[in-house]
Protein backbone atom coordinates (compact mmCIF):
# COMPACT_ATOMS: atom_id res chain seq x y z
CA UNK A 1 0.00 0.00 0.00
CA UNK A 2 2.93 2.48 0.75
CA UNK A 3 4.04 1.65 -2.75
CA UNK A 4 0.77 2.90 -4.65
CA UNK A 5 0.52 5.64 -2.46
CA UNK A 6 4.14 6.85 -3.31
CA UNK A 7 3.53 6.49 -6.87
CA UNK A 8 0.02 8.16 -6.74
CA UNK A 9 1.75 11.07 -4.71
CA UNK A 10 5.01 11.22 -6.30
CA UNK A 11 6.36 14.21 -8.11
CA UNK A 12 4.66 12.93 -11.82
CA UNK A 13 1.46 14.78 -10.51
CA UNK A 14 -1.96 12.98 -11.01
CA UNK A 15 -2.35 10.02 -13.41
CA UNK A 16 -4.92 12.29 -15.61
CA UNK A 17 -2.97 15.82 -16.52
CA UNK A 18 -4.41 18.94 -17.56
CA UNK A 19 -2.48 18.53 -20.97
CA UNK A 20 -4.27 15.74 -22.68
CA UNK A 21 -1.82 13.04 -24.01
CA UNK A 22 -2.61 10.02 -26.67
CA UNK A 23 -3.48 8.08 -23.97
CA UNK A 24 -5.66 10.58 -21.27
CA UNK A 25 -9.54 9.75 -22.34
CA UNK A 26 -11.64 13.10 -22.73
CA UNK A 27 -13.54 13.59 -20.30
CA UNK A 28 -16.32 16.07 -19.31
CA UNK A 29 -14.69 17.47 -15.78
CA UNK A 30 -11.79 18.99 -18.26
CA UNK A 31 -11.65 22.68 -18.67
CA UNK A 32 -12.87 23.67 -21.98
CA UNK A 33 -14.88 20.77 -22.73
CA UNK A 34 -16.83 20.58 -25.99
CA UNK A 35 -19.83 18.33 -25.09
CA UNK A 36 -21.13 18.81 -28.43
CA UNK A 37 -17.84 18.51 -30.20
CA UNK A 38 -17.30 15.36 -28.35
CA UNK A 39 -20.26 13.73 -29.32
CA UNK A 40 -20.13 14.58 -32.75
CA UNK A 41 -16.50 13.26 -33.15
CA UNK A 42 -17.99 9.43 -31.89
CA UNK A 43 -20.97 9.81 -34.36
CA UNK A 44 -18.98 10.88 -37.74
CA UNK A 45 -19.30 8.87 -40.55
CA UNK A 46 -16.59 6.48 -41.51
CA UNK A 47 -14.42 7.26 -44.97
CA UNK A 48 -15.75 4.11 -45.90
CA UNK A 49 -19.51 4.33 -45.74
CA UNK A 50 -22.06 6.18 -42.73
CA UNK A 51 -21.71 5.07 -39.17
CA UNK A 52 -19.63 5.49 -36.70
CA UNK A 53 -15.99 4.31 -37.05
CA UNK A 54 -14.88 1.21 -36.25
CA UNK A 55 -12.02 -1.32 -36.70
CA UNK A 56 -12.91 -4.24 -38.62
CA UNK A 57 -12.31 -7.25 -36.93
CA UNK A 58 -9.15 -9.39 -37.99
CA UNK A 59 -9.28 -12.78 -38.32
CA UNK A 60 -6.60 -14.89 -37.87
CA UNK A 61 -4.53 -16.25 -40.83
CA UNK A 62 -5.11 -19.87 -42.06
CA UNK A 63 -1.61 -21.79 -41.03
CA UNK A 64 -0.40 -23.12 -44.15
CA UNK A 65 -0.56 -26.77 -44.84
CA UNK A 66 2.06 -28.89 -44.02
CA UNK A 67 4.10 -30.08 -47.09
CA UNK A 68 3.52 -34.25 -47.20
CA UNK A 69 5.70 -36.29 -45.91
CA UNK A 70 9.07 -37.52 -48.76
CA UNK A 71 7.95 -40.97 -50.11
CA UNK A 72 10.01 -43.78 -48.20
CA UNK A 73 11.63 -44.60 -51.46
CA UNK A 74 13.72 -41.40 -51.82
CA UNK A 75 16.12 -42.69 -49.39
CA UNK A 76 18.00 -45.40 -47.06
CA UNK A 77 16.53 -45.07 -43.12
CA UNK A 78 18.95 -46.16 -40.51
CA UNK A 79 17.96 -46.19 -36.61
CA UNK A 80 20.98 -46.15 -34.08
CA UNK A 81 21.17 -47.82 -30.24
CA UNK A 82 21.39 -44.09 -29.24
CA UNK A 83 17.04 -44.20 -30.39
CA UNK A 84 17.89 -42.09 -34.06
CA UNK A 85 16.16 -42.26 -36.63
CA UNK A 86 17.94 -41.09 -39.57
CA UNK A 87 18.07 -40.89 -43.76
CA UNK A 88 20.64 -42.01 -45.36
CA UNK A 89 21.36 -40.64 -49.02
CA UNK A 90 23.30 -42.94 -51.34
CA UNK A 91 23.47 -39.93 -53.87
CA UNK A 92 25.47 -38.06 -51.74
CA UNK A 93 26.63 -40.71 -48.86
CA UNK A 94 25.26 -38.06 -46.35
CA UNK A 95 22.92 -38.77 -43.43
CA UNK A 96 19.73 -36.12 -42.48
CA UNK A 97 18.44 -36.64 -38.66
CA UNK A 98 14.19 -37.37 -38.86
CA UNK A 99 14.17 -37.62 -34.73
CA UNK A 100 14.27 -39.17 -31.49
CA UNK A 101 12.67 -42.22 -31.39
CA UNK A 102 10.17 -42.12 -28.13
CA UNK A 103 9.09 -45.72 -28.21
CA UNK A 104 7.18 -46.95 -24.87
CA UNK A 105 10.23 -49.64 -24.26
CA UNK A 106 11.45 -50.87 -21.15
CA UNK A 107 14.38 -48.05 -19.58
CA UNK A 108 17.39 -50.17 -20.57
CA UNK A 109 15.84 -51.50 -24.66
CA UNK A 110 17.02 -50.01 -27.29
CA UNK A 111 16.78 -50.52 -30.92
CA UNK A 112 18.16 -53.67 -32.57
CA UNK A 113 16.79 -53.97 -36.15
CA UNK A 114 14.58 -51.99 -38.44
CA UNK A 115 12.91 -52.96 -42.00
CA UNK A 116 10.71 -49.97 -44.32
CA UNK A 117 7.22 -50.46 -46.11
CA UNK A 118 6.56 -48.74 -49.37
CA UNK A 119 3.88 -47.27 -47.08
CA UNK A 120 6.82 -45.13 -44.77
CA UNK A 121 6.19 -47.08 -41.93
CA UNK A 122 9.08 -48.61 -40.70
CA UNK A 123 9.03 -51.79 -38.16
CA UNK A 124 11.55 -51.30 -35.39
CA UNK A 125 12.72 -54.10 -32.97
CA UNK A 126 14.11 -53.45 -29.91
CA UNK A 127 16.49 -55.72 -28.05
CA UNK A 128 13.71 -56.81 -25.30
CA UNK A 129 12.12 -58.59 -28.06
CA UNK A 130 9.12 -56.03 -28.84
CA UNK A 131 8.52 -54.41 -32.03
CA UNK A 132 7.21 -51.19 -33.26
CA UNK A 133 5.81 -49.02 -36.07
CA UNK A 134 7.55 -45.46 -36.65
CA UNK A 135 7.26 -43.18 -39.50
CA UNK A 136 9.87 -42.86 -41.26
CA UNK A 137 9.86 -38.60 -41.73
CA UNK A 138 9.52 -37.83 -38.19
CA UNK A 139 10.24 -40.73 -35.97
CA UNK A 140 6.99 -40.97 -34.34
CA UNK A 141 6.56 -44.34 -32.56
CA UNK A 142 3.48 -46.38 -31.86
CA UNK A 143 3.54 -50.10 -30.12
CA UNK A 144 2.37 -53.20 -32.48
CA UNK A 145 0.17 -56.26 -30.72
CA UNK A 146 3.45 -59.17 -31.84
CA UNK A 147 3.92 -60.96 -29.08
CA UNK A 148 7.86 -61.92 -28.25
CA UNK A 149 9.63 -64.68 -28.44
CA UNK A 150 7.01 -66.45 -30.69
CA UNK A 151 8.12 -69.46 -31.39
CA UNK A 152 11.00 -69.52 -28.91
CA UNK A 153 14.64 -68.69 -30.45
CA UNK A 154 12.82 -65.45 -32.36
CA UNK A 155 13.21 -63.18 -29.74
CA UNK A 156 15.97 -61.29 -31.70
CA UNK A 157 15.90 -61.23 -35.50
CA UNK A 158 17.12 -59.69 -38.54
CA UNK A 159 14.21 -57.69 -40.47
CA UNK A 160 13.97 -57.21 -44.40
CA UNK A 161 10.80 -56.68 -46.91
CA UNK A 162 10.64 -58.52 -50.15
CA UNK A 163 8.22 -57.88 -53.39
CA UNK A 164 5.75 -60.67 -54.25
CA UNK A 165 4.64 -60.74 -57.66
CA UNK A 166 1.10 -58.97 -57.39
CA UNK A 167 2.59 -55.30 -56.54
CA UNK A 168 2.65 -56.26 -52.79
CA UNK A 169 5.73 -57.11 -50.14
CA UNK A 170 5.81 -59.29 -46.97
CA UNK A 171 8.09 -58.64 -43.91
CA UNK A 172 10.50 -61.26 -43.21
CA UNK A 173 12.82 -62.13 -40.44
CA UNK A 174 15.67 -64.37 -39.65
CA UNK A 175 16.31 -65.50 -35.92
CA UNK A 176 19.31 -63.99 -34.17
CA UNK A 177 21.15 -66.08 -31.57
CA UNK A 178 24.52 -64.91 -30.09
CA UNK A 179 25.49 -68.18 -29.13
CA UNK A 180 24.36 -70.03 -31.84
CA UNK A 181 23.64 -70.70 -35.44
CA UNK A 182 20.04 -68.93 -36.15
CA UNK A 183 16.96 -70.87 -35.98
CA UNK A 184 15.59 -70.18 -39.27
CA UNK A 185 13.57 -67.65 -41.55
CA UNK A 186 9.91 -66.59 -41.01
CA UNK A 187 7.47 -64.40 -41.89
CA UNK A 188 5.40 -61.60 -40.31
CA UNK A 189 1.79 -60.85 -41.73
CA UNK A 190 0.03 -57.31 -40.92
CA UNK A 191 -1.90 -58.84 -37.49
CA UNK A 192 1.66 -59.50 -36.36
CA UNK A 193 1.54 -62.93 -36.12
CA UNK A 194 4.83 -64.94 -36.75
CA UNK A 195 5.13 -68.04 -39.40
CA UNK A 196 7.88 -70.13 -39.34
CA UNK A 197 9.30 -71.03 -42.49
CA UNK A 198 12.31 -72.64 -42.43
CA UNK A 199 15.55 -73.56 -40.90
CA UNK A 200 18.11 -71.62 -43.22
CA UNK A 201 20.09 -73.86 -45.45
CA UNK A 202 23.36 -72.84 -44.87
CA UNK A 203 24.65 -70.90 -41.68
CA UNK A 204 27.94 -68.71 -42.66
CA UNK A 205 27.74 -66.57 -39.01
CA UNK A 206 25.54 -66.21 -36.00
CA UNK A 207 24.03 -62.57 -37.03
CA UNK A 208 22.28 -61.87 -39.92
CA UNK A 209 20.40 -59.09 -41.29
CA UNK A 210 18.20 -58.76 -44.31
CA UNK A 211 17.67 -56.70 -47.26
CA UNK A 212 15.08 -56.30 -50.31
CA UNK A 213 16.24 -55.86 -54.04
CA UNK A 214 14.02 -53.55 -54.88
CA UNK A 215 11.58 -56.01 -57.07
CA UNK A 216 14.22 -58.84 -56.56
CA UNK A 217 14.94 -61.28 -54.33
CA UNK A 218 15.26 -61.19 -50.30
CA UNK A 219 19.08 -61.04 -49.32
CA UNK A 220 21.03 -61.37 -46.18
CA UNK A 221 24.45 -60.67 -45.16
CA UNK A 222 26.17 -62.71 -42.04
CA UNK A 223 28.85 -60.97 -39.90
CA UNK A 224 31.74 -63.04 -38.90
CA UNK A 225 32.43 -63.71 -35.42
CA UNK A 226 35.62 -63.55 -35.01
CA UNK A 227 37.52 -61.48 -38.30
CA UNK A 228 36.14 -58.84 -40.20
CA UNK A 229 34.32 -59.37 -43.39
CA UNK A 230 31.39 -61.36 -43.70
CA UNK A 231 29.04 -63.31 -46.21
CA UNK A 232 26.03 -62.13 -48.50
CA UNK A 233 23.73 -64.48 -49.71
CA UNK A 234 20.67 -64.85 -51.98
CA UNK A 235 17.29 -66.23 -49.84
CA UNK A 236 14.99 -68.14 -51.29
CA UNK A 237 11.65 -67.38 -49.59
CA UNK A 238 9.70 -69.83 -50.06
CA UNK A 239 12.19 -72.65 -48.44
CA UNK A 240 14.88 -70.49 -46.67
CA UNK A 241 17.16 -72.12 -48.85
CA UNK A 242 20.31 -70.07 -49.60
CA UNK A 243 20.45 -69.63 -53.23
CA UNK A 244 23.75 -67.76 -53.12
CA UNK A 245 26.90 -67.13 -50.91
CA UNK A 246 29.51 -64.75 -51.45
CA UNK A 247 32.19 -64.20 -48.66
CA UNK A 248 33.12 -60.45 -48.48
CA UNK A 249 35.92 -58.62 -47.12
CA UNK A 250 33.29 -56.07 -45.73
CA UNK A 251 32.57 -54.77 -42.62
CA UNK A 252 34.19 -54.85 -39.21
CA UNK A 253 34.46 -57.89 -37.05
CA UNK A 254 31.26 -55.99 -34.83
CA UNK A 255 27.89 -57.12 -33.97
CA UNK A 256 26.34 -54.30 -34.94
CA UNK A 257 25.39 -55.28 -38.38
CA UNK A 258 23.30 -53.23 -40.79
CA UNK A 259 22.60 -53.58 -44.67
CA UNK A 260 20.55 -52.01 -47.15
CA UNK A 261 20.16 -52.37 -51.01
CA UNK A 262 19.83 -49.24 -53.34
CA UNK A 263 20.33 -48.49 -56.87
CA UNK A 264 22.37 -52.00 -57.23
CA UNK A 265 25.02 -51.64 -54.97
CA UNK A 266 24.60 -52.98 -51.21
CA UNK A 267 25.61 -50.51 -48.17
CA UNK A 268 26.74 -52.40 -45.12
CA UNK A 269 26.57 -50.16 -41.89
CA UNK A 270 29.12 -51.92 -39.31
CA UNK A 271 30.31 -49.94 -35.90
CA UNK A 272 34.18 -48.77 -35.35
CA UNK A 273 35.36 -47.47 -32.43
CA UNK A 274 34.41 -43.59 -33.92
CA UNK A 275 30.54 -44.89 -34.53
CA UNK A 276 29.77 -46.46 -37.23
CA UNK A 277 31.35 -46.91 -41.32
CA UNK A 278 29.45 -47.42 -44.10
CA UNK A 279 30.62 -49.70 -46.94
CA UNK A 280 29.22 -49.88 -50.47
CA UNK A 281 29.69 -53.29 -52.29
CA UNK A 282 29.28 -52.82 -55.70
CA UNK A 283 28.20 -56.96 -56.88
CA UNK A 284 29.33 -56.76 -60.62
CA UNK A 285 32.82 -55.32 -60.37
CA UNK A 286 32.80 -57.31 -56.59
CA UNK A 287 34.83 -53.79 -55.46
CA UNK A 288 33.63 -52.56 -52.15
CA UNK A 289 34.54 -48.87 -50.52
CA UNK A 290 34.54 -47.07 -47.79
CA UNK A 291 31.80 -44.20 -48.24
CA UNK A 292 30.72 -42.87 -45.53
CA UNK A 293 30.74 -42.11 -41.48
CA UNK A 294 28.27 -41.54 -38.60
CA UNK A 295 29.09 -40.89 -34.35
CA UNK A 296 26.23 -43.29 -34.35
CA UNK A 297 26.24 -47.09 -34.07
CA UNK A 298 23.46 -47.89 -36.02
CA UNK A 299 22.10 -51.51 -35.52
CA UNK A 300 19.26 -51.31 -38.27
CA UNK A 301 18.59 -50.22 -41.61
CA UNK A 302 15.71 -50.83 -43.86
CA UNK A 303 14.74 -49.80 -47.56
CA UNK A 304 11.85 -50.16 -49.42
CA UNK A 305 10.98 -52.47 -52.02
CA UNK A 306 10.23 -49.38 -54.28
CA UNK A 307 13.92 -48.44 -54.00
CA UNK A 308 15.29 -46.83 -57.12
CA UNK A 309 17.86 -49.51 -59.48
CA UNK A 310 20.84 -48.62 -61.61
Amino acid sequence: MLAAAAILGGGCGPWLTLIPTYWDPVIPEAPDFDEEAAELAQTAPSPMGKGPAATPAMEPPEAPPEPPPPPPCMAVYVVSAQNQLFAFFPETNSFDFRGQLDCPSRPWATPFSMAVARTGIARVLYNDGRLYEVTVHDAACEPTSFVTNQPPGFRLFGMGYAAKGDDSEDLYVASIRFTGPSLGLASIDDAYQLHFINKLSQNPGYHLELTPTGSGPLYGYFINERSPGGTLVEIDTNTAAIVDARPLNVGTDSRSLAIAWWGGFFYVFTSTPRGTEVTRYDPEKRSAQVVAEIKQTIVGAGVSTCAPGR
